[in-house]
């Protein structure tokens, strides 16, 4: 026997937590058993977004609507470590040179750039926090054990490294000791069940640093950790269900900023073109294209240290193919000149070679999920494919059309990355297809 739970999609807005509808339906687990079932991973798993872990993206998480569903055939209570802060306003961290650096969430707001205009975007929904402040909601323990440990930021050795809860602080207010695994964590529950979604940051740390600040993991490493993880998660009978990677093109971090966005009067055009005149002459000497500009829309100029545009200054026109990342500064931009007379620095780009590392990487880690899932008693869930047809088609669920268009299209939240309460209900629809098959 079968069971089927379709979710439709309610958009209460543009941006903000769905909950979603359910159709009525006669329900049953057939041969499995989700008496106790736990999901773990990383930043999507943990429910993370709009740049920040807080209470009502956690309860939205695409394990937690997924969990509700499961405890319709069988499942018992889903206990998730929620992080309680002021308004909800979210922590979220990432690493610099100085150490962690805290935020709250963004949440969409009026800003006014350099030139004095305002628009409607992302804004931080408490720039005032501090960092002592912030850091302290973050680190407040919290009792297990629970059914979701996906930690943001998360790669896929660290969920078997002891001691992880020493290097990220979310996981540390909740693991069961500081020198547990976070496989250890999820273990605690028993499971019968289990849903894992692991390894997107395992290249989208690259990704996402423009390729300067983070390193793809080794193929090897990948694969032996994550038929570890599997060995552990199955170890006592259970099933699972394990998502693979989308691509990063399918991600509006990185596809939101047109790479040939740069407007320019005729005459701003004859300025550029005759400063870059003597640029123009070394690149005619070596082979490699010109910088030229005119009326209208232009590629931006980029950094690129690689030979041979590290003999004219490490410099070039973006190309067809690349990306500008989300992350690049708007108001240097507009005023600081960024993109024709400087060069957008490389931590904001992506340029060729990256992207065929990325996508290589992305490619190899997929064949390897794939073949862990295979011969075991688990599914394949493959958002790859979903998330690429998000992309080329959209789909159209209950009259609500979901795309990877940033903000309009429904399933990405303001950090560009992670996903809304709509996303992350087409993903638990992702997983729950794949269990009822």
């Amino acid at each position: 026997m079968k069971y089927k739970i379709i979710i439709y999609l309610s958009i209460l807005a543009i941006i903000g937590a769905c909950k979603p509808e359910v159709e009525e339906f006669e329900t049953s687990s057939g041969t499995a058993d989700f008496t106790r079932f736990v999901s773990t991973g990383d930043s999507y798993a943990s429910g993370f977004a709009d740049g920040a872990i807080y209470k009502a993206a956690q309860e939205n998480s695409y394990a937690n609507i997924l969990a509700s569903k499961l405890a319709t055939v069988g499942g018992s209570e889903f206990r998730q470590p929620v992080l309680v802060s002021e308004n909800d306003r979210g922590v979220g961290f990432q690493p610099t040179a100085q150490g962690l650096f805290f935020t709250s969430k963004y949440v969409l707001g009026y800003r006014t750039d350099c030139l004095g205009g305002t628009s409607l975007g992302p804004v931080l929904a408490d720039p005032a926090a501090s960092q002592q402040e912030l850091q302290a909601e973050l680190l407040q323990p919290v009792q297990g054990p629970f059914n979701n440990t996906g930690v943001p930021g998360t790669k896929i050795g660290a969920v078997l490294f002891p001691g992880y809860a020493s290097l990220n602080p979310y996981f540390g207010r909740f693991a069961p000791n500081q020198m547990a695994s976070m496989l250890e964590a999820t273990l605690q529950v028993n499971p019968t069940f289990y849903a894992l979604w692991i390894g997107n940051y395992d290249v989208m740390g690259y990704a996402i640093s423009g390729g300067e600040g983070d390193v793809i993991t080794e193929l090897g490493t990948f694969n032996n950790s994550l038929n570890a993880i599997l060995d552990g998660l199955s170890s006592s009978g259970a099933a699972g269900a394990v998502a693979n990677i989308p691509s990063f093109k399918d991600i509006p971090f990185f596809t939101t900023v047109p790479i040939n966005s740069l407007q320019l009067t005729q005459e701003l055009a004859d300025q550029l073109n005759l400063g870059y005149a003597a640029y123009n002459q070394g690149a005619a000497q070596i082979g490699v294209p010109e910088i030229n500009f005119q009326a209208g829309y232009n590629y931006w100029v980029i950094q690129d240290t690689s030979f041979p545009y590290n003999m004219l200054g490490s410099l070039r026109q973006i190309r067809d193919g690349e990306y500008l990342l989300m992350s690049v500064p708007q108001d240097s931009l507009k005023c600081a000149y960024w993109g024709s007379q400087v060069p957008i620095p490389g931590r904001y780009t992506l340029i060729a070679p990256e992207v065929e590392k990325i996508s290589s990487a992305t490619n190899a880690f997929n064949i390897a999920i794939s073949d862990a899932v295979d011969g075991r008693n688990a599914t394949l869930v493959d958002i790859n494919m979903a998330f690429d047809m998000l992309g080329r088609t959209g789909f159209t669920i209950d009259g609500i059309t979901l795309t990877n268009e940033f903000v309009s299209g429904n399933v990405f939240s303001l950090d560009g990355l992670h996903l809304t309460g709509q996303g992350n209900a087409f993903v638990a629809r992702l997983f729950i297809e794949k269990i009822n098959d």
